[in-house]
């Protein structure tokens, strides 16, 4: 008989037509009984049984059901080492095969496999023949449609030659110089200083020229910049250049033999022209300028003086100052910051951050309900770095996306995996202004939830006012659609910006966050409790949560609890813990937890 192997099955694929024969063509029987050819497939090894009824080993085969006290068969093979079955031979009386007998199997075995080898590569050769079909086809297709992207190329090359040497030098929305001209001519007038002239370099930023741009588009934020550069106007008595290095800054380039008149007649102007209104269209803007100065008398390395311009625009922005000029003392600060960004960058790569958890607590029973996770760094020489410090750097350098995504990522899969010891567990997440302008933010979010399989309504983002003011709309529209699938939203710091009460009108928040500052003093401080009354008045009327954060004593404690709030974080908790910590300390509070809060 031969032998198939299917999976799972073994099917009689050739056999004795006799009408004695219990093997028939088809015959289907499951692997895994002890069959004769089981262990044949098994071991890959020729098997003789001479009586199975005398044989220990084989009486209770399932063969023997059939009669077939004897056996003999070798395993079938594909040409690539597969297993295609087995060729044997049965009897009903005991049978010794000898060894003629088996090199006869031998013998039709590799006449078999001889056959098996004629049809796999017969198969092989039809699948190659298809490959090299679909190859060509494929082949023919790209040189048809790269025939088609050549003539289009050429057209497009065409069109463009008018334009490409303008192009070379100036920004095409505004016409201003483009930033390889700007480094060109800057080189150029520093390579032959004039006796009489001095340099400066202003790059100007603007605080909100990102929004502008997406609001109104970059046609119409081009004209905002041509209108602000017309209203500072010429200089009679001094050379002024312009360049749009990016699409939301300017640089100029002031050449003069008074230097420092004409240069402070230029900011005044610039600050004037870039807090009147501009109508663009039927749209009234402001701008928000920053101004960075940089001197020749100070360097006279063209890429160190845009370097020292641009830093000394950024460090306008964080002082609050409208113009800024470049000291030796900005350069060390801007380079600690860089270095400080580099090995932050190398943190996120390397896997070194981690997150801690801070516990969030009933009040009235001690039980622990959740946490907080919080960001932490620790450098082999500059020491920890806290969950703010890093968020701030995150921001200033443009990895908040990897280490928010960090953060989420973590601080979800690892609360999951807490659910196991308290199956009501939540988990707060602080959310920085950048993630929420992140379009993807909430795809973000639900792969997670869904990934990790934690509830929606157990994952809590904390947001603070800085979150929501920078752009209102893209705030409203991410926090609506992260209420709608069921993640919990809530105002983080409460009571310390200006516009608190007015953000729980505007957004969907499900609770609030009373920041520590209040508690510190509230023992002594009659305003201070007052404060902390009315915001827990206001959350209970509007039916929002309330944590209050920075409990350190029990008498804070046990003021919240008299006034109406039931969950709060602190050091008389618990500090900020590695997760294995966390986790021995929840086991221990386990017994404790039976519901939210």
């Amino acid at each position: 008989m031969i032998m198939r192997v299917r999976h799972q099955d073994i099917d009689v694929l050739c056999s004795n037509t006799g009408s004695d024969n219990p093997y028939p063509v088809g015959m289907t029987e499951r692997l895994g009984k002890g069959l004769y050819c089981e262990t044949v497939i098994n071991t890959r090894q020729l098997l003789i049984v001479t009586n199975a009824e005398r044989d220990p080993l084989w009486k209770d085969n399932p063969d023997m059901e059939y009669g077939m006290r004897a056996y003999c068969g070798v395993p079938l093979q594909w040409p690539n080492g597969d297993l295609f079955g087995t060729l044997c031979a049965t009897d009903r009386e005991e049978h010794h095969f000898l060894t003629t007998d088996q090199r006869l199997l031998h013998t039709l075995r590799e006449s078999i496999e001889a056959q098996l080898q004629t049809l796999y590569q017969r198969e092989a050769l039809q699948q190659m023949n298809q490959d090299l079909h679909f190859k060509v086809h494929n082949k023919m297709r790209s040189i048809a449609s790269l025939n088609q992207s050549l003539h289009q190329e050429i057209d497009k090359r065409r069109a463009a030659e008018q334009q490409i040497e303008y192009q070379r030098s100036h920004d095409v929305g505004t016409g201003f110089l483009n930033r390889s001209a700007l480094e060109l001519q800057l080189e150029q007038f520093l390579a032959q200083p004039d006796v009489n002239d001095e340099l400066a370099v202003i790059h100007i930023g603007f605080a909100n020229a990102r929004q502008l741009q997406a609001r109104l588009g970059y046609h119409l934020w081009d004209d905002v910049l041509k209108q602000l550069r017309e209203r500072v106007g010429p200089f009679a008595e001094a050379e002024l250049m312009t360049a749009r290095p990016t699409s939301t800054n300017l640089t100029l380039i002031l050449k003069s033999s008074q230097l420092d008149l004409h240069l402070n007649q230029l900011c005044h102007k610039l600050i004037h022209a870039g807090q009147a209104q501009f109508q663009v269209e039927e749209t009234q803007v402001h701008l928000n300028p920053y101004i960075g100065v940089a001197l020749s008398r100070e360097t006279l390395d063209p890429q160190q003086l845009l370097s020292h311009a641009v830093s000394s625009m950024l460090a306008c922005k964080d002082s609050g100052y409208k113009v800024f000029f470049h000291s030796p003392a900005l350069s060390d600060n801007h380079a600690r910051r860089n270095q400080m960004e580099n090995y932050l960058l190398q943190a996120v790569r390397n896997n070194h951050l981690s997150l801690y958890f801070q516990p969030k607590v009933s009040v009235k029973t001690q039980r622990w309900v959740g946490a907080e996770a919080l960001l932490r760094w620790k450098h082999p020489v500059l020491g920890e770095f806290s969950n703010e410090t890093l968020i701030h750097m995150a921001e200033q350098n443009g990895l908040i996306f990897e280490v928010g995504h960090f953060v989420l990522r973590h601080a979800i899969k690892t609360a999951s995996e807490w659910l196991s010891i308290c199956p009501s567990f939540r988990i707060a997440i602080n959310v920085s202004s950048v993630q929420l302008k992140n379009s993807h933010f909430v795809d973000q979010i639900r792969e997670l939830l869904t990934l990790y399989q934690f509830p929606a309504e157990q994952l809590e983002l904390e947001i603070t006012e800085s979150g929501l003011i920078v752009d209102e709309p893209t705030a409203s529209n991410i926090l609506n659609q992260l209420h709608s699938i069921g993640v919990k939203l809530s105002l983080d710091d409460f009571g310390t910006g200006y516009a608190s009460f007015q953000y729980l009108k505007k957004f969907p928040f499900n609770g609030i966050k009373i920041d520590k500052s209040f508690l510190e003093q509230i023992a002594h401080c009659e305003s201070d409790q007052e404060i902390v009354r009315s915001m827990l008045h206001v959350a209970k009327k509007l039916k929002l949560n309330v944590v209050v954060e920075g409990i350190e004593s029990v008498q804070q404690e046990q003021f919240i609890l008299e006034h109406g709030c039931y969950v709060g974080q602190g050091f008389l908790y618990g500090k900020p813990m590695p997760s294995e910590v966390f986790e021995q300390k929840l086991i221990h509070h386990a017994h404790l937890i039976t519901k939210p809060e």
